[in-house]
């Protein structure tokens, strides 16, 4: 029922009377004698009746509008956010869980719940239905409370009030601060569990090097957190692969932190899953933060180079004394003569397994077996192995249109004769890593170095190679190129068309001016852009348990240029056997997927992108589930975070153990924040159908009764 009503003309309620008066003298003087004669009682009803139409009908004219109020009580929502995590199960003597089951019982039959709403939460708030029941799991696998607060912001929930029950533990996002302030709602806090921390030992941080190079030792340095433990010894091991590698006694005075560092020297490449374990004891609150796992990636610690030469020239002994020089290479060199065997003892085709980059020097030639030159062409070709080559008037030609396609030039043959001149270098290589010296002015020391010998080759520069040096003859610099790289999506090589080099070592006025353009080419040519055509990865290493697995792939052309429309497949190795499942395209060259583990352990993974049914390339890598329970690693009470929250918020924090204060306290609140809401509703009736219809009615009904009476 509305609370007030009025009733509103366009017009003055006095015209309205005097009008309403005048209908109603003419109606009496209509009615006041009637052929035929009627009873009293009928010609009053008449009467009436025309009255009221008349009364209808003049209050039509002066468009009449009714309003009509209403008050209403809006009373807040209280919402409860349930933790659900893992961590309200651990055993602190408190029983977390029955605390909160007793808290969703008492709340039941609390006058409050028929205004309340229960969310329970791990890493978001569930978007499903809450049900009072004891059936409640407390399995989640994260803690995140930035998403509490996203979730009531994106909703733009107002008049309400937020009560969290949770432990404080926080596993995931960030540490709510500004977000929570910013919804405008307070926030009650009920803290689960005990702060105080028992008898426990906890891996609390690991320091390593994520890449470590082979035979070289790495550091890997540990804090652990003790508490209860104190005039003990503690065993702590670093074990590589599930086997012990490693292990130290650490003494503990008193309760606090103590560090133990190992020197980890791994002795195979690849990735290694590391882990710190520390002394378990049987009175321990909490066994499973003793372990603390890991990987890192080891890898050759010096990239190997092979300096392959077609002729024992002066040329290769200087480029071997140079590269040797650089600490960082393992140099090994093959000079091949007549008899189609290189001059090194103890050196065959299988160096080329373990080869980084090659030099080839006085290359191709008829020298080589046809096996090594087929060998260096795949290296070359599939397995982009960056290149050095100096084509000069040992290289054949008819080899050389076979490893043409490779090379930052396309040659053709020269004008008959070879002639000797300088290097020319051309703007802007200042700012090329290749002509990086230690030496200053060594930019400079380029134009005077000795002229080289310039083989009869015509060569012309490739679209997507840069010339770094062209021939100087007399002072003039000539179009001829000298000097030409390329780097082309993961294939990188560097020509330099001439023969002998070395009297840029021996004659040059800057010594290091040789030794460094070498160094700077292996460095270069070495650091092949990590970028791959084709990356598989998940979004990181180790999970929780029933934690979902994101896949991410990238996917270019050759040129680098993102691909969509191809097809990647994963194939994972798990505890369980082998899973294969597909990516999806999300455009830009990304693939994205989802895959769950069932079981804990180690897996790992392959892709396989494909285009039109044809492998384009592999990726692979290795993941965690389960060794890691990130809700049991320090699973103690957050106390002060919660209380924190509350107080900023306007709210208000409780622990477990009084939790019945904040019923008292959310039904003040209540009260308090009660808005008394008036709506107005106005409808006009002068076209309003329903009181056309009722004149409409009243004039059949008297039209009736007149035809009855036989009156005119």
């Amino acid at each position: 029922m509305p609370d007030n009503f009025s009733l509103l003309i366009t017009g003055s309620w006095l015209y309205y009377a005097i009008l309403a008066l005048l209908f109603g003298i003419t109606a009496f003087l209509y009615y006041r004698i009637t052929i035929p004669v009627v009873s009293p009682a009928k010609r009053y009803f008449l009467l009436s009746l025309r009255v009221i139409i008349l009364l209808f009908m003049a209050l039509l004219l002066f468009s009449p509008v009714a309003t009509f109020l209403f008050t209403s009580e809006e009373k807040p929502v209280n919402y409860f956010l349930i933790d659900r995590s893992e961590s309200i199960t651990f055993k602190d003597g408190t029983e977390r869980e029955k605390t909160i089951k007793q808290f969703l019982a008492d709340l039941a039959s609390s006058p409050l719940a028929k205004n309340s709403k229960v969310i329970t939460f791990s890493s978001q708030p569930d978007s499903g239905k809450f049900q009072f029941s004891d059936s409640l799991r407390f399995d989640g696998d994260l803690t995140n409370f930035e998403e509490i607060f996203n979730y009531f912001h994106d909703r733009k929930i107002k008049n309400a009030s937020l009560t969290i029950i949770s432990d404080g533990v926080i596993t995931d996002g960030n540490i709510p601060g500004v977000s929570a302030e910013k919804i405008g709602l307070p926030v009650y806090t009920v803290a689960i569990g005990d702060s105080t921390p028992r008898k426990d030992i906890v891996v609390e941080n690991v320091v390593y090097n994520e890449v470590v190079f082979l035979g070289t030792s790495s550091p890997v340095t540990t804090t652990i957190q003790i508490a209860g433990f104190a005039d003990k010894d503690i065993a702590v091991s670093l074990l590589e692969d599930g086997k012990k590698i490693a292990e130290e006694t650490v003494s503990i005075g008193e309760n606090g932190t103590v560090s133990s560092t190992f020197n980890y020297r791994p002795r195979t490449t690849g990735m290694k899953k590391l882990a710190i374990s520390v002394q378990e004891f049987p009175d321990e609150v909490n066994k499973l933060n003793n372990y603390s796992p890991f990987y890192v990636s080891v890898v050759e610690n010096k990239r190997k180079v092979l300096i392959l030469s077609g002729a024992p020239t002066p040329d290769v002994t200087f480029v071997k004394n140079a590269l040797t020089g650089d600490s960082t290479l393992t140099v090994r060199s093959m000079t091949y003569d007549s008899d189609m065997r290189p001059l090194e003892k103890d050196i065959n085709e299988s160096i080329l397994d373990s080869t980084g980059v090659l030099f080839l020097l006085n290359f191709p030639s008829q020298a080589i077996p046809q096996k090594m030159f087929d060998g260096i062409i795949n290296l070359i070709s599939n397995r982009n192995v960056p290149f050095f080559i100096m084509i000069n008037q040992y290289s054949d030609k008819g080899l050389l249109k076979k490893l043409e396609p490779f090379l930052p030039v396309i040659l053709s043959t020269g004008a008959g004769v070879e002639f000797e001149g300088q290097p020319g270098l051309a703007k802007g290589v200042e700012r090329n890593p290749l002509f990086y010296s230690t030496s200053p002015g060594a930019l400079k020391a380029w134009d005077d170095l000795p002229p080289v010998l310039i083989p009869n080759f015509r060569a012309e520069a490739r679209p997507e190679s840069q010339v770094l040096a062209y021939v100087k003859l007399n002072s003039r610099v000539m179009p001829n190129p000298l000097i030409v790289s390329r780097n082309f999506g993961s294939k990188r090589s560097l020509a330099v068309i001439a023969g002998d080099i070395w009297k840029w070592k021996l004659k040059a006025k800057n010594e290091n001016l040789f030794d460094d353009f070498l160094f700077s080419t292996a460095k270069w040519l070495g650091a092949v852009k990590d970028k791959k055509r084709f990356s598989l990865r998940t979004n990181k290493k180790f999970y929780a348990r029933n934690e979902q697995v994101e896949f991410v792939a990238e996917l270019y052309t050759e040129s680098f240029d993102p691909l969509s429309d191809g097809e990647v497949s994963v194939t994972l190795n798990s505890p369980q056997g082998k899973t294969s499942f597909s990516l999806s395209s999300t455009g830009s060259g990304i693939y994205q997927g989802i895959y769950k583990p069932e079981t804990p352990g180690d897996y790992t993974f392959t892709g396989v992108a494909t285009l039109d049914g044809k492998v384009i390339a592999t990726d692979g890598g290795n993941f965690n589930t389960g060794d890691i329970n990130i809700e049991l690693l320090n699973p103690y009470t957050d106390a002060g975070f919660l209380r924190n929250l509350s107080s900023i918020t306007g709210g208000e924090f409780y622990y477990y153990t009084n939790y019945l204060k904040l019923f008292d306290d959310l039904t003040q609140f209540n009260k308090e924040s009660s808005v008394e809401i008036k709506t107005t509703e106005t409808h006009n009736l002068w076209n309003n159908p329903w009181l056309l219809i009722i004149i409409v009615l009243l004039l059949s009904l008297e039209w009736f009764f007149r035809k009855r009476e036989g009156m005119m």
